[in-house]
């Protein structure tokens, strides 16, 4: 007699999150988080502040949990996009981030799933 158990792997990030994969004698892996970093733009015809406590962004989404021991997890989304542009100045002492999602956990043998990739922060002054 062979028996075999296995868990589905987690589902990847995204819009919607990718559903878990499907197992065999275990719990089948988890959907993934939704969605991806996004886009974020702030356009300012005098000064932007962002203070201390502060935060502007763009994270991507975790990966789903693996289902059961040999269930992989999936992969994070990548982080999104943030414009910043202003005509005066520009001064920052709080957070701005577009990294990407964590990657899901294993579910227990097999590895994690990846971390998304950074997404992009730009900054730039404008005329008016």
């Amino acid at each position: 007699q062979i028996s075999i158990t296995g868990g589905g792997c987690g589902g990847g990030a995204g819009n919607p999150g990718g559903t878990g994969g499907t197992s065999i004698g275990g719990p089948n892996g988890s959907t993934g988080g939704a969605g991806g970093g996004g886009l974020r733009i702030i356009i300012a015809a005098g000064t932007i502040t962002i203070g201390a406590s502060g935060v502007v962004s763009a994270n991507g989404g975790a990966g789903g949990t693996g289902g059961h021991l040999n269930g992989c997890g999936g992969g994070g989304s990548g982080g999104g996009r943030i414009i910043i542009l202003s005509a005066g100045a520009y001064a920052n002492s709080g957070t701005v981030q577009a990294n990407g999602g964590a990657g899901g956990a294993n579910g227990g043998a097999n590895a994690p799933g990846g971390a998304g990739g950074a997404g992009a922060i730009t900054q730039a002054l404008i005329q008016t």
